[in-house]
């Protein structure tokens, strides 16, 4: 229960980027895992794999650093470090943009709310 409120607060997020950014796809993702999440790097790379199906995010490169400091405020959550997004509008800063990481590191944790932290 506890993962799947992580990945489903992840989702939310990678998603929110993904229409911000006005993109066709999320081609990868950057986490940072804490060391009390529940959660090795295959184990996260199996969630975001079914959490992700039938999503932008579908297929999309998984990064994980997983934390071993067990005393860190954020110990038993994940945290999106970054987006990698293909296609979308061109910004009018950037006319030629295709593809364009999203830094936004984000805390998600076990809550269903949809408010930001």
């Amino acid at each position: 229960m506890h993962e799947q409120a992580l990945m489903d607060g992840l989702m939310r997020q990678i998603e929110q980027v993904a229409a911000e950014e006005g993109a066709l796809r999320v081609t990868a993702v950057r986490v940072w895992c804490g060391a009390l999440s529940h959660f090795t790097p295959d184990h996260f790379r199996e969630h975001f794999e079914r959490a992700s199906a039938g999503t932008v995010a579908e297929g999309a490169e998984v990064s994980v650093e997983l934390s071993d400091e067990i005393t860190h405020p954020d110990a038993a959550g994940v945290r999106l470090e970054s987006v990698e997004v293909e296609g979308g509008a061109p910004g009018p800063r950037d006319p030629d943009r295709l593809k364009s990481p999203v830094p936004s590191p984000r805390d998600v944790r076990g809550r269903r709310d949809t408010s930001e932290p």
